[in-house]
């Protein structure tokens, strides 16, 4: 119910608030703490989705974990669309700082390649899904492992 209303209430003010009160720490514990509730792991990548849409959160969500959250909820929930779509759009906003070359170290352009590929017909999945890969590979970093991962031929 508390990531509802953090992904409900997403005001910039509401947003940068509830970063500063301790919950982008509370939304990635959840994550964590978690992981085999698709509910639990689609509302929390939206309310890290939600909260990193500030500019001035997207280091801290980082700092705090958020980036492995996000890329342990989307290879754990491939199926649902909803985590997908939510986990690439968080990955999306995250990677829009000095945080592109931590996404792509940590595994990120292959959950969403994943994700792109398990949900080919959903523009829901594919929209922020391509964002992020273009988010991602505007780092040096990650245009080489972006490069790595796209050269493999697709399943």
């Amino acid at each position: 119910a508390a990531l509802g209303a953090i992904v409900a209430e997403s005001s910039a003010a509401t947003t940068v608030k509830g970063a500063q009160a301790g919950g982008v720490e509370a939304v990635i514990a959840a994550l964590n703490a978690h992981r085999e509730s698709t509910v639990v792991q689609e509302q929390g990548c939206g309310a890290l989705w939600s909260i990193a849409a500030a500019g001035e959160n997207r280091i801290k969500v980082a700092q705090a974990g958020g980036i492995e959250a996000v890329i342990a909820a989307l290879n754990t929930n491939h199926g649902s669309m909803g985590v997908q779509r939510q986990g690439c759009g968080a990955l999306c906003c995250i990677a829009l700082t000095e945080n592109k070359g931590k996404v792509a170290e940590a595994g990120g352009i292959e959950a969403v390649i994943a994700a792109l590929n398990a949900h080919r017909g959903s523009t829901g999945v594919q929209i922020p899904g391509c964002a992020a890969l273009w988010n991602v590979a505007a780092e040096s970093a990650g245009q080489l492992l972006f490069r790595t991962c796209v050269v493999a031929p697709l399943p």
